[in-house]
């Protein structure tokens, strides 16, 4: 066994535990960690987040690992979502990076990105305006005015 240890702090913030990580992540802390978290996940805990912008190393069965943890949660209607920016986890889990949902900072998790801020926009504005148009006839009036707006020059 080696004698770095996994640095884990759990926090219970906004509805969802927040998992912070830092440290080296050894296959053999991975039994370990994974019934933690089953048994958090047991205890009615569906919404997660785990930061591991400061994990050092990741050994291999890891990933396989986070994996199996997202099907668990998944088959409890909830879900695992992902912070972190630094190399070795994003070499870690780039074979599965399409199915973890991956988010870089806090701010970006927040407003869950690009779309969820065009949706946190448009919410606002129907609010303000009380006007509410559908994709299909935004995108129409949107085609419309920029051809008539072309046609003027």
């Amino acid at each position: 066994m080696r004698s770095e240890a996994l640095d884990i702090s759990i926090v219970n913030r906004g509805g969802a535990l927040r998992i912070s990580l830092g440290g080296p992540f050894h296959d053999e802390q991975v039994t370990g960690f994974k019934e933690k978290i089953c048994g958090l996940i047991d205890d009615g805990n569906h919404h997660i987040v785990i930061d591991m912008e400061n994990v050092t190393l990741m050994g291999d069965s890891v990933a396989l690992m986070f994996l199996s943890l997202v099907n668990i949660i998944q088959g409890k209607k909830g879900d695992i979502k992902f912070i972190f920016r630094n190399d070795v986890v994003s070499k870690s889990l780039a074979a599965y990076r399409n199915i973890f949902n991956i988010y870089p900072d806090d701010l970006a998790l927040k407003t869950g990105g690009f779309f969820g801020i065009l949706k946190y926009r448009r919410r606002i504005l129907a609010r303000k305006t009380g006007i509410r148009l559908s994709k299909p006839i935004a995108l129409v009036l949107l085609f419309t005015l920029a051809g008539w707006f072309i046609s003027l020059f």
